[in-house]
C-alpha cells in the first residue's frame, strides 16, 4: 500500500520529471531547439549587437513602456519568480543535465552569443530591446515549436501580463538583482504612518504602512474574552480556566495584557507549546521509521527541547547544541545529548539491506534536514544534480554532507528486540534518582579502589568458605498460572527447554505467545506476561520423584537427594534463572522507578510470596519469619517493605544474572520422599508500577541453615556465588583499614547498581565524531555505488553565501558557527518567520521550508528584515521575540470577517484583521482533555501509549518488533498531553494525522489544513472524545449541584465556556437547552442506550448520577466539542 508521505511526493516528482526532462517532443520541435539555442562557446558576447529574426518568429509586439505608468520593475520580486517558475528547470543553475545552454539564472549567461559558428549572433537578453531578445521572443511567440515553455513541458502558458512584465524589464535595461533572501539583512527605518495612535510596537508600524498605502482601515482590538483564550492557546497550547478568563477581563489596569502575556510565557507548559512545531522540523519520533519499525527511546531529546524553550535557550545556542553539543569543550551529557536532533532520522535493520547505501541514507538526511531546519532551502535537491532553481551545487551538497557522515555508526544495525532502543554512538540519560544513586555508588567504588588494588598476600587471601551451606536443588513437578484472564496450564519443563536455565529449573513454554517471542542472538526467549492479580505456582519435589530424562538424574543430584531425604531444614531458596525480562516494563527505567518509589507503591508492586509443604496428602502453609535476597536495599523504602512483611519479597533481575530470595522457616520441616514444595507468587502490582513481565524460568532449592539469614556470607558456597563473597571480603578489609564503611552488601548493591544503570538506563542515540574524518566524493546521480574519484569534496558551506571563517573548526561546530554568524542571511529569517507562522497560520514567506528562488514573496519583505536583525542583535532571544509579536496591535485585532477585505485581500496577507485558523492536532485534544479535567499536567517524560482503532494497531504492530503488539496505558498516562502520545514514525497516531499532522520521515516546517467529514466522526464518535465528554458532563454535575431542569441552563453555559473560552449567548443556550432535553427524552425511552453511550474510556462513571441524564448532558458536550469554535482559534 503506498503511504499517505508517498502520495503526497509523488505530484513534485512528477513536476520535475516533467520539467527536467524533455519527453518525446515531435522531431520538427528538436530540429527547431537545436537551431535556435545551440551556442558557439567560442563566439564573444556582444549584447549590442542585433539579432536575426527568425523565420518561424511571430511573437507580438512588446507592451509599451506607459502600460507600467513609470513602475521600476523589480528583477528579484517581479521578473525571477515568473523565470524560476517557468524557465530554470532547463534553464537555470544545473547545467550538466540541461540540452541547452541558453542560462536565465545569472546577468552573465543571460547575455551570452546563442548563435552558433557562422550564423549571426543572437543573444537571449538585449538590454533595452525587448524584441531582439530572445527570451522575449519565445516566450511570446504563437508558433507551438517555437514558444516556451514548450507544450511537452506540461507548464501553462505564460499570461500576456507576465509577457508584459519580462519586456517592460527588458526595456528598462534587464538588471539582474541578487535573491533577497542571500543577502544579509539590513534592520530598515520605521515606515511613518498617519495613524500614530494605533502602533504599539515596531511590528505594527511595518503592516499599517502597507494597510494605509492600499487605503484599507485596520481592524479594532478583539474582546478581553477572545484575547486570553488567544493568547493561552497559541503560547501554551492548553485554554485559560474560567477564572483566569474572569480574573483578566476584571483587571481593568493599563498593565494587564502584558501581564497575562508575561504568565503564560513563564509557564512550563510553554515549552510543550514551542516544542510541538520543532518535533516536526526535527522529524522525532518513537520508532526507527524503517522494517518492523522498533522503537526507540528518544523522549529524553524531547525533554531537552522542552527544557531549553522554557529556560529560553538563545536560539544560536539552542541551534549550535543541536548541530554539535558533543564537539564542544567539555561536552556536558545535556550537550551531548541535544545532538540526537541529527540521528532522528530513519534507521533500518532489514536482513539484505545494504549497509553502505544506508550511512548514505543517513547522512543525506542531515544534510536535507539541515539544509529545511536551518538554512530554510531544499537543499536536498541537490543529491542526484545540481540544484535546479537554487545555487546549490552537486559539489556544495556533497561537501555539506562531509560534516554528517562520520560518527562511530552502521548502515545496518542489529535486530536485538528488547535491547535495540538506541544505536550506538549513544548516551545514558539518568533520572533525577538514578543520578543521585550513581554518585553514591561512584563514591563508594572510589573509595574502595585503593583497596581493590592493594596486592599485598594478605590481600589476596581467598575468603573463608567454611561457613558455607549446601544447597540442594529440588526438580520441578508442576506449575499453573491463575490469572483473571484465564487458568491455562504452563508447560512445566526439565529440561533445557526455552530460557535455558538449566539444573532443576521450570521453564515456561508458552504456545499461546509464540508471537510474543524475541529473539536475541542465536537464542530464542518466551515472553511470560502476569498482570496485578495473577498467580503464579511453582511444584517441586526431591529429585528422585522426577520421571522424565535429564539432567536431575546426575550422580550429584542422587548425591543431594541421599543427603536431604528425611532430613529438617529451615531455609527455601527461589531463585529467578537468566532472566531476560523483568518486573517492569521494558520502557520504565528500573533503577529509577525502584529508588523514586515511595513505601507504599513499592509495598504493592513487590509479589507475595508463600510457600506450602505437600506431603502425606495434605497442604501445610510455612510460616516465614525473615527474608533476604541478592539485590535487596536498593532504597531504603524497598527494605522497609521486605521488613514489614517477610513472605513479601520477590527482587529484581537484570539480563544474565540470577536473583535469588532466600526464606527462614518459622520452624524446622522434614521432607519425606514423596514431599512437594509449593511456592506461590502472587503479583500485586501493577503496569504502572513495574510493567508486566516476570522472568520465565525458576528453581526452588533447601538447605539446613544453622547461621540465619544474617550472616550473608554463609548463604553462599557454590562457585557462582563467589561474586557476593569477594564483595564481602573487600568490605571487611575496607572497614578494618579505616576506608570504608561499607559492608559487603553495600558493595555488592553498588556493583548491582552500576551494571544495572548501564543496562537499563536510559539510551538516546547522539553523533559522536570520528578521529579521522571520512573522506567524502561526489557520487554519481547520489548513487552510494559509484563515488566519483576525481570529485573529492572537503567540508566548505555553499559557494553562493558567505564563506567559513577560516579560524572556524572543519567540523559541525564551525558549520553551526558559520549558520549564525551575522554574514549568514537566513538563519534569523527562517527563525522569526516560523515564529509569526506560529501567531499569525502564514509566515511572513508563506513557504517557511523554502526561502529559495522557488519561495513565495514575504508579504511585508522589510518587516521580516527587521525582526531577523532585531532577533539576532537582541542575543536571539525566543521569548522576546513571541511577546513582541504577541504584544503588537496587529496580533490583538479581531478576526471578525469583513466584507470589504474579501476582494481586496482575500487570504489576509496585508493582517487588516487577525487571521482565524484551526488548532493543530495536539491543541485539539488537549483542549478537550482540560475541558474534561482529566488533564495529566506533567511536564517531560517517555511517550505513552493512549487509545488507538483496531486498524491502527494491526498495521503499526507486529511480533517481531521490539514491543509486541499494542497495549496502551492505564490510569493517568493517557491523559497525558498530545505531544507525549508514542509516535510512529510511519505510522503517526490516527487523532494526529486525521487533523493532518505529518509523517515525521522527514523534515516539516508548516501543516496543511484540511476540513473533513472524517475529522468530525473522530471528535464524535472515537473513544477518547467520548470519554472527554462524559467527564466533562460529570464535572458540571459535581461543580453544580441542583435538580435536572433548574440547573440545565448554568451547567450547558459553564460547558459551552470550559470548551470554547466565551459564554453562549441567550439564543444560542436556548438552542443547547432544546437539544440536551430531546436527548434526555430518547435516552429515557431507551435507557441500555444510555448505558452503552456512557461505557466508553477505562475512568469508571460516576455511578450516583442517573444514567440518563448524564448521557443527555454527555451527548450535548460531545456535540460542543465538535464544534468549529471549540477547535478554532478565536
Amino acid at each position: 500500500m503506498i503511504k499517505k508521505s508517498t502520495l503526497a511526493i509523488l505530484p513534485c516528482l512528477l513536476i520535475l520529471s516533467l520539467a527536467s526532462c524533455k519527453k518525446a517532443p515531435d522531431q520538427a520541435a528538436v530540429n527547431s531547439l537545436e537551431k535556435k539555442e545551440t551556442a558557439q562557446a567560442a563566439a564573444p558576447a556582444n549584447p549590442a549587437a542585433k539579432p536575426a529574426t527568425s523565420s518561424t518568429d511571430s511573437a507580438t509586439a512588446p507592451a509599451k513602456a506607459d502600460a507600467f505608468a513609470g513602475e521600476k520593475i523589480s528583477f528579484s520580486s517581479q521578473v525571477r519568480p515568473i523565470l524560476s517558475n517557468n524557465c530554470f528547470a532547463c534553464h537555470g543553475p544545473d547545467s550538466h543535465n540541461q540540452t541547452s545552454p541558453f542560462r536565465l539564472d545569472t546577468e552573465e549567461h543571460s547575455r551570452a552569443n546563442l548563435a552558433k559558428a557562422g550564423e549571426p549572433p543572437r543573444y537571449g537578453v538585449v538590454p533595452g530591446k525587448p524584441e531582439e531578445s530572445l527570451l522575449f521572443q519565445r516566450i511570446a511567440t504563437k508558433d507551438p515549436h517555437e514558444i516556451m515553455p514548450p507544450p511537452y513541458a506540461k507548464k501553462p502558458t505564460l499570461t500576456e501580463e507576465q509577457i508584459a512584465t519580462v519586456a517592460e524589464w527588458i526595456r528598462q535595461g534587464a538588471e539582474y538583482e541578487p535573491h533577497w533572501a542571500f543577502v544579509a539583512p539590513a534592520k530598515p527605518a520605521l515606515p511613518e504612518v498617519k495613524n500614530k495612535t494605533w502602533p504599539r510596537t515596531p511590528i505594527d508600524n511595518f503592516v499599517l504602512a502597507k494597510l494605509e498605502s492600499k487605503g484599507i482601515a485596520p481592524s479594532p482590538e478583539a474582546d478581553k474574552e477572545t484575547l486570553v483564550r488567544r493568547v493561552h492557546m497559541d503560547l501554551l497550547g492548553l485554554p485559560p480556566t474560567p477564572e483566569e478568563i474572569d480574573a483578566y477581563v476584571a483587571d481593568t489596569s493599563d498593565k494587564a495584557y502584558e501581564n497575562m502575556v508575561d504568565r503564560a510565557l513563564a509557564s512550563p507548559h510553554y515549552g510543550e507549546r514551542m516544542a510541538i512545531d520543532w518535533l516536526d522540523i526535527a522529524r522525532y519520533g518513537d520508532s526507527n521509521a524503517l522494517h518492523h519499525e522498533m522503537l526507540r527511546t528518544s523522549w529524553p531529546w524531547r525533554d531537552w527541547v522542552i527544557n531549553a524553550f522554557n529556560k529560553n535557550m538563545p536560539y544560536d545556542q539552542f541551534l549550535t547544541e543541536q548541530l554539535a553539543g558533543d564537539l564542544l569543550p567539555n561536552a556536558t551529557l545535556d550537550q551531548k545529548l541535544a545532538t540526537s536532533f541529527n540521528r532522528n532520522h530513519g534507521i533500518n535493520n532489514e536482513s539484505g539491506a545494504i549497509p553502505e547505501e544506508w550511512l548514505v541514507h543517513y547522512a543525506v538526511d542531515r544534510v536535507s534536514t539541515y539544509g529545511t531546519a536551518v538554512m530554510g532551502m531544499t537543499i536536498g535537491c541537490a543529491q542526484c544534480h545540481d540544484h535546479k532553481f537554487d545555487p546549490i551545487s552537486q559539489n556544495d551538497f556533497f561537501s555539506l554532507m562531509a560534516y554528517f557522515n562520520s560518527i562511530n555508526e552502521v548502515g545496518l544495525e542489529r535486530q536485538d528486540g528488547s535491547r535495540a532502543r538506541a544505536y550506538p554512538p549513544f548516551v545514558q540519560v539518568p533520572t533525577e534518582p538514578q543520578k543521585i544513586a550513581m554518585e553514591s555508588v561512584e563514591k563508594m567504588l572510589a573509595d574502595l579502589q585503593p583497596v581493590r588494588d592493594d596486592k599485598s598476600p594478605e590481600a589476596v587471601k581467598v575468603p573463608d568458605e567454611s561457613k558455607g551451606i549446601d544447597w540442594g536443588v529440588l526438580a520441578p513437578a508442576g506449575a499453573k498460572r491463575f490469572s483473571k484472564k484465564d487458568s491455562e496450564l504452563a508447560a512445566a519443563k526439565d529440561d533445557n527447554g526455552f530460557g535455558g536455565g538449566g539444573l532443576g529449573t521450570i521453564n515456561f513454554d508458552m504456545p499461546e505467545h509464540k508471537d510474543r517471542f524475541f529473539s536475541e542472538g542465536n537464542a530464542t526467549h518466551p515472553i511470560f506476561p502476569i498482570s496485578a492479580g495473577e498467580e503464579l505456582t511453582l511444584k517441586f519435589g526431591l529429585p528422585g520423584n522426577q520421571t522424565k530424562k535429564g539432567s536431575l538424574n546426575s550422580p550429584e543430584q542422587k548425591t543431594q537427594e541421599l543427603a536431604f531425604l528425611e532430613t529438617p531444614i529451615n531455609t527455601v531458596r527461589v531463585d529467578s534463572v537468566n532472566p531476560f525480562n523483568y518486573l517492569w516494563n521494558y520502557q520504565s527505567d528500573s533503577v529509577s522507578s525502584v529508588l523514586g518509589m515511595d513505601l507504599a507503591t513499592i509495598r504493592q508492586a513487590l509479589p507475595d510470596i508463600q510457600v506450602e509443604l505437600e506431603q502425606g496428602g495434605k497442604r501445610t502453609p510455612l510460616t516465614v519469619t525473615a527474608i533476604r535476597s541478592t539485590f535487596e536495599g536498593l532504597s531504603p523504602e524497598l527494605t522497609a517493605a521486605q521488613a514489614a512483611d517477610p513472605a513479601n519479597g520477590w527482587k529484581l533481575g537484570i539480563p544474565g544474572i540470577d536473583s535469588s530470595v532466600f526464606l527462614q522457616l518459622a520452624a524446622p520441616v522434614t521432607l519425606a520422599k514423596d514431599a512437594k514444595l509449593i511456592v506461590k507468587l502472587k503479583f500485586q502490582g501493577s503496569e504502572a508500577a513495574y510493567g508486566s513481565a516476570l522472568s520465565n524460568s525458576f528453581r526452588v532449592a533447601i538447605a539446613n541453615n544453622p547461621h540465619g539469614l544474617d550472616d550473608w556470607l554463609a548463604l553462599f558456597k557454590n562457585k557462582d556465588r563467589q561474586y557476593w563473597m569477594n564483595d564481602t571480603w573487600l568490605a571487611a578489609k575496607a572497614n578494618a583499614s579505616g576506608k570504608s564503611s561499607a559492608t559487603g552488601l553495600d558493595l555488592a548493591r553498588a556493583h548491582y547498581l552500576k551494571n544495572h544503570y548501564d543496562n537499563c538506563a536510559t539510551r538516546v542515540m547522539v553523533m559522536e565524531e570520528r578521529a579521522t574524518p571520512v573522506q567524502t566524493y561526489v557520487l554519481d546521480r547520489g548513487s552510494y555505488d559509484k563515488p566519483l574519484k576525481d570529485r573529492p569534496r572537503e567540508r566548505t558551506t555553499p559557494t553562493a553565501f558567505p564563506a567559513m571563517p577560516k579560524d572556524a573548526p572543519k567540523n559541525r561546530l564551525g558549520l553551526a558557527q558559520w549558520s549564525v554568524a551575522p554574514e549568514n542571511p537566513l538563519t534569523a529569517r527562517v527563525q522569526v518567520n516560523r515564529l509569526w507562522q506560529q501567531l499569525f497560520r502564514n509566515g511572513i514567506v508563506k513557504t517557511s521550508e523554502d526561502f529559495g528562488l522557488q519561495s513565495e514573496l514575504p508579504t511585508h519583505p522589510e518587516l521580516l528584515d527587521y525582526l531577523a536583525v532585531d532577533f539576532r542583535e537582541n542575543q536571539w532571544d525566543m521569548k522576546r521575540a513571541m511577546k513582541n509579536m504577541v504584544m503588537s496591535t496587529t496580533y490583538r485585532q479581531s478576526s471578525k470577517h469583513r466584507e470589504d477585505l474579501k476582494e481586496i485581500d482575500p487570504e489576509n496577507k496585508l493582517l487588516a484583521r487577525a487571521p482565524r485558523f484551526r488548532f493543530p492536532a495536539e491543541l485539539i485534544r488537549d483542549n478537550a482533555l482540560a475541558a474534561s479535567g482529566l488533564l495529566n499536567e506533567q511536564v517531560g517524560g517517555a511517550s505513552v501509549k493512549t487509545y488507538q482503532p483496531e486498524i491502527w494497531k494491526e498495521k503499526s504492530m507486529n511480533a517481531r518488533s521490539n514491543y509486541g503488539f499494542y497495549t496502551r496505558h492505564t490510569g493517568d498516562k493517557l491523559f497525558r498531553r498530545g505531544l507525549y502520545i508514542l509516535w510512529k514514525q510511519s505510522v503517526p497516531p490516527a487523532q494526529m494525522e486525521i487533523f493532518d499532522a505529518p509523517s515525521r520521515e522527514f523534515c516539516s516546517t508548516r501543516r496543511a489544513a484540511t476540513n473533513s467529514p472524517t475529522q468530525a466522526f473522530v471528535l464524535m464518535n472515537d473513544e477518547t472524545y467520548l470519554e472527554f465528554s462524559r467527564k466533562l458532563a460529570e464535572r458540571l454535575f459535581t461543580d453544580i449541584n441542583g435538580p435536572w431542569q433548574e440547573k440545565l441552563d448554568e451547567r450547558l453555559r459553564r460547558g459551552f465556556r470550559l470548551a470554547t473560552g466565551r459564554n453562549p449567548k441567550d439564543e444560542e443556550l436556548q438552542t443547547w437547552i432544546s437539544f440536551t432535553n430531546e436527548n434526555l427524552e430518547r435516552f429515557n425511552a431507551q435507557p441500555e442506550n444510555a448505558e452503552k453511550f456512557l461505557s466508553y474510556g477505562e475512568t469508571p462513571r460516576e455511578k450516583s448520577l442517573p444514567p440518563t441524564e448524564l448521557a443527555a448532558l454527555s451527548f450535548s458536550m460531545s456535540t460542543i466539542l465538535n464544534l468549529d469554535e471549540t477547535i478554532t482559534r478565536d
